[in-house]
């Protein structure tokens, strides 16, 4: 599943410099397999760089710091997500020092000065390499000694759990009780996050060791923001991070932040794992006291992964909207099943928790079967009437109830695997309808705002959904993301003006979004095969307009 090699000896390298020359003689004029380097990949713009390093993750990238797309620190900044142990060197010209402390607090290890000497060069490569053989064999001690306890880990997240909800300590007492086994949290506000990972029917199952080094990458792109003090907890396949934030620290700046770490560990898991995965995230709390219930939130979150997209981040108030602030029922473990699926219209599940408690209360008297399915109305009613209010009302209006009186033990195993299926039905039917709307008013807001500086925070702010929640629906209704379906779309505009003549080239790139036309050449002729001037030409000797190389998404 983790594709990062843990080789203490092979250390790779890759080059970035917009010069040609000088990235020309980074590869030629060094022979890096003498000093134990191998060089994986280059590129002229960071951009092609980014996405070669996400697939790579090169031990060590070395960078110009000023590229005319995306700097060499934005670089690292993108980089660091990605491929969180690769290492930094920067190489800078006269007067770039200002970049210097920006550069630190990104973790770089070198920095320099352009014109610079190979032997300086190799210098500088031949610590860090250094460094990382010294970091990985830390890592792979740490984590051989950690995967003997794995089965003990998660009596850990349970003692927690317990302290927060049975025990008559107040919170003081509990922050000095947790302080004991080195985990701290904060006073303020609060979030959880799940990670629960899955495999398709032809994976093997995920060794811990392997789950260990993910976790372990998780919990390091988290200290890496350092924005909250957090506990995390490691179980089979799923991964929980408790975070909490100072007092001084609003509620959407936690927020925020919270759905940025998330950003975070999709971007990594995207490039870097053979399984499935969903990222739920739970309602904030007011302090850490409250945090199981923003865990069951994001427990109950991961269940809607059932009608999404696979490998998304949900968070539990898009998906079930009219959720009360900290609302927490206890319930046993079945009826929670129960109620999830109902949530998310898995029919099936739902009905198979129904067989399975009418079969364990099969002792019982008939009155107690009628009390049992009765329940399990309440709960189902509850349960929809929270993400869909007309659903919960028309139960209501069924009297459902007084039908179940009517019904033998026998009956109301049909009568009730019945309704559900045919229930659940109709509320899969509302997400799949919900997110096409959803999706379409992005669509139309991108066509209608495409010249402006817009994304998927600007999106979040018209719409009222988060933005990862737009991009999974947008991605599952089109089958293009976000970014590439507005690229597209500037780029159809950016054709039209070109074949009417009227503008020239840097006019063309600011009235479809690009304030930088060298970017937008770049853009331009990845999207069509030609440069912005080589399209005009080729228009005025060709009747027919040049699609795009790709697929044109204008449904």
């Amino acid at each position: 599943m983790f594709v990062q090699a843990e080789s203490s000896e092979a250390v790779s390298i890759y080059l970035v410099d917009d010069e040609a020359i000088i990235l020309n003689g980074l590869r030629t004029q060094i022979d890096w397999e003498k000093i134990g380097i191998t060089v994986c990949g280059f590129a002229l713009n960071a951009t092609e760089a980014l996405e070669d390093i996400k697939r790579k993750l090169p031990d060590i990238i070395i960078t110009d710091i000023k590229m005319p797309d995306i700097s060499g620190l934005d670089l690292i900044r993108d980089s660091i997500i990605a491929s969180p142990y690769s290492k930094y060197i920067l190489l800078s010209g006269y007067g770039e020092f200002e970049y210097t402390s920006r550069a630190i607090s990104l973790g770089v290890c070198e920095f320099l000065l352009k014109p610079v000497d190979v032997n300086v060069i190799i210098n500088a490569v031949e610590k860090v390499r250094n460094q990382i053989i010294d970091e990985r064999t830390s890592r792979n001690t740490r984590i051989n000694l950690e995967s003997q306890l794995c089965e003990g880990l998660p009596f850990l997240k349970n003692w927690f759990f317990h302290l927060l909800e049975h025990s008559n300590l107040n919170s003081r007492q509990i922050l000095n009780k947790i302080n004991h086994y080195k985990a701290e949290l904060s006073d303020g506000f609060c979030h959880a996050v799940v990670v629960e990972l899955y495999n398709a029917d032809d994976q093997k199952e995920l060794s811990c060791q392997k789950l260990l080094k993910v976790f372990h990458i998780s919990e390091d792109i988290l200290n890496r923001r350092g924005s909250c003090k957090f506990i995390s907890f490691f179980e089979t396949n799923s991964f929980i991070f408790l975070l909490s934030y100072a007092k001084s620290c609003s509620l959407k700046y936690c927020t925020n932040d919270v759905f940025g770490f998330a950003e975070n560990l999709k971007t990594y898991y995207d490039n870097h794992l053979e399984c499935g995965y969903c990222i739920g995230i739970g309602q904030p709390c007011n302090d850490f006291m409250s945090l199981s219930a923003s865990y069951d939130d994001g427990l109950v979150a991961c269940g809607h992964r059932f009608y999404m997209e696979n490998n998304q981040i949900i968070y539990i108030k898009d998906v079930e909207p009219f959720k009360k602030e900290n609302y927490h029922i206890q319930l046993p473990e079945l009826f929670t099943r129960f109620t999830t699926a109902i949530k998310v219209g898995d029919g099936n599940n739902a009905c198979g928790i129904i067989t399975e408690i009418l079969s364990a209360a099969k002792n019982f008297q008939s009155d107690d079967h009628k009390t049992i399915c009765k329940e399990l109305l309440t709960h189902m009613y509850t349960a929809v009437n929270e993400i869909y209010s007309s659903l919960g009302h028309k139960i209501m209006e069924l009297n459902l109830w007084s039908e179940i009186e009517q019904k033998n033990s026998t009956e109301l195993l049909n009568f009730m695997t019945s309704f559900v299926t045919s229930f659940t039905k109709q509320i899969h039917t509302l997400h799949m309808n919900k997110n096409r709307d959803i999706a379409q008013q992005v669509k139309s807001l991108i066509h209608e705002h495409y010249a402006e500086d817009i994304g998927l925070d600007w999106l979040s702010g018209k719409t009222f959904f988060s933005p990862c929640y737009i991009s999974s629906v947008f991605s599952k209704q089109f089958g293009v993301t976000f970014k590439d379906y507005l690229i597209r779309v500037r780029i159809d505009e950016a054709k039209r003006l070109l074949l009417s003549g009227k503008y020239r080239i840097y006019e063309v790139s600011r009235m479809v979004g690009y304030s930088d036309q060298r970017y937008f050449s770049q853009l331009f002729k990845r999207y069509t095969g030609f440069t912005p001037v080589g399209f005009q030409r080729h228009s005025l000797n060709n009747t027919v307009e040049i699609p795009l190389k790709k697929h044109d998404f204008s449904t």
